[in-house]
């Protein structure tokens, strides 16, 4: 039987966390903050936490690892903050650190304030923002997920002279149809199958379709370039080694 004087958090390895909760509330300050509604990074109303000890940064994870999960964010910029939260460990091993002290038991109004809690110690923001934005608690997704690093929100206008430069970038391109880019794993082998069949011919812009087809393809190689020169690796997948 749980002690009522202890965070009511089980962690995964089956222990309680045996920190004092906050008054009136069945969970330590740090696993609170972990349990909250909060909106999800990707939103302009998204609200990081400070970053100073590894708590928050532990914290600060768990939101990009939500966001990406939902798809509200691309790798590329989970990879960025993820990046950003490597360097505050590292000042943080320098002794930047602040150094933990007793575990509190309330939350003093200026803290409060500065986290925009209402007088339920809930988050003010989430409970005040607009129906359609992205929380933490959600189920179904509220927006269009991002593809790629890249999201198509623009419906593509066919454009003859760009077309044609397309259509000669991509015949400079070593790609196969039955290799799927090994550093998109999120792309739909449908999908690539799909585009993939049908492309302009080389020094043509070719139809509607298949422009919107060609700049896909394009979209998808240059990205998989991208990620690879990111991890620093060659080109040695058969059948398949785009040009930067």
């Amino acid at each position: 039987m749980q002690p009522e004087n202890e965070c009511q958090h089980i962690m995964d390895h089956g222990r309680r966390c045996q920190t004092p909760p906050v008054k009136g509330k069945p969970f330590c300050y740090y696993h609170g903050r972990l349990h909250a509604d909060f909106i999800l990074p990707g939103h302009p109303a998204y609200q990081p936490p400070i970053l100073e000890n590894r708590h928050s940064v532990q914290i600060a994870l768990n939101h990009i690892y939500l966001a990406q999960s939902k798809n509200l964010i691309d790798r590329k910029t989970a990879t960025g903050m993820a990046y950003t939260l490597q360097l505050v460990m590292q000042n943080m091993s320098k002794g930047l650190n602040v150094p933990d002290s007793k575990s509190v038991t309330e939350i003093t109004p200026a803290m409060q304030s500065a986290l925009h809690l209402d007088e339920n110690l809930d988050n003010a923001t989430v409970r005040n923002a607009d129906e359609d934005t992205p929380r933490s608690t959600d189920i179904a997704p509220r927006c269009r997920p991002v593809r790629m690093g890249v999201n198509n929100a623009e419906p593509y206008v066919p454009n003859p002279e760009r077309a044609l430069q397309r259509s000669d970038e991509l015949h400079t391109k070593k790609f196969s149809r039955f290799a799927i880019p090994e550093f998109v794993p999120e792309l739909d082998p449908d999908e690539w199958l799909r585009i993939t069949a049908d492309l302009p011919a080389k020094g043509e812009g070719g139809s509607a379709v298949q422009q919107a087809n060609c700049r896909r393809v394009l979209q998808i190689l240059n990205y998989d370039a991208t990620r690879r020169r990111m991890y620093g690796a060659k080109c040695g997948t058969p059948g398949f080694c785009p040009q930067a």
